[in-house]
C-alpha cells in the first residue's frame, strides 16, 4: 500500500474519532478544519522534503546559473520535494532549519566568497549550529580566477556546521561559457533527485 493510501485510511480513522468526540463533548469540527488537517497529515505521511537554493546573483550570468540550478531541480517533477530559491540576503536561519538539503551559489570575490553569502552565514550561524548536522550540501562558484580560496572558505564554514558535501564543489572558472548553464542545471537535477529518492 502506498504512503498516500495509508495516510488516507489513517486520516479517515482520526476524523471518525473526532466526529465521535464532537458528538460526546458538544465540539463542532468545521469542514475547513478537517480539510486543513487532512492536507497537513498527508504531507507528513509522505515525508515532504525541502531543497533550499541560495544563490548570489549580482549579474545576469549569475542569475542564469541560479535559474539553471532551479530548472534542473524542477526537471525531477518530485511530488515530495518542495523547492525554495532565494538570494543570501533573503534567506534566514528558519530557511536553513527547515531544509533537508541546500545548494549554495556564490561569486569569487578577491579569492573569497561574496559578501552576500558571508552575510548569510554571519546572520544564521549561531542559530543553526549543531541543529542541522549532516545536512546534505552542494556548492557552485562563479570564479574569475581558480575559485580555490572561495571553496576553502565555504568548506570551512560548512565543516563547522557539520553539513555534508554530497558532491565536489562545482567551479565555473575563467571567461563565461554557455556550458556553465548546462552544468548548473545538472547540479540542481542531481541534488533534487537524490533528495527525492531518499539517497540524501
Amino acid at each position: 500500500m502506498s504512503p498516500q493510501n495509508k495516510a488516507t485510511k489513517s486520516v479517515a480513522k482520526l476524523l471518525l474519532l473526532a466526529k465521535r468526540y464532537s458528538k460526546t463533548n458538544q465540539l463542532y469540527v468545521s469542514n475547513s478544519v478537517k480539510q486543513s488537517f487532512c492536507v497537513g497529515f498527508l504531507n507528513l505521511a509522505v515525508d515532504m522534503r525541502k531543497l533550499l537554493i541560495i544563490g548570489h546573483i549580482p549579474s545576469s550570468n549569475t542569475l542564469r546559473l541560479r535559474e539553471a540550478v532551479l530548472c534542473g531541480a524542477k526537471k525531477i517533477q518530485s511530488e515530495i520535494v518542495d523547492l525554495d530559491c532565494k538570494t543570501p540576503f533573503e534567506a534566514n536561519a528558519l530557511d536553513t532549519l527547515s531544509a533537508d538539503a541546500i545548494i549554495l551559489g556564490t561569486t569569487e570575490n578577491l579569492g573569497y566568497m561574496s559578501g552576500a553569502l558571508k552575510d548569510f552565514f554571519d546572520r544564521t550561524y549561531n542559530e543553526t549550529i549543531e541543529k542541522k548536522e549532516g545536512l546534505p550540501c552542494a556548492i557552485y562558484i562563479r570564479a574569475g580566477m581558480d575559485g580555490t580560496g572561495t571553496r576553502r572558505a565555504i568548506e570551512s564554514i560548512i565543516s563547522g556546521q557539520k553539513w555534508r558535501l554530497v558532491q565536489a564543489p562545482l567551479i565555473f572558472r575563467g571567461e563565461w561559457n554557455e556550458d556553465f548553464v548546462r552544468q548548473a542545471e545538472e547540479l540542481g537535477e542531481a541534488i533534487c533527485a537524490g533528495l527525492d529518492a531518499g539517497i540524501f
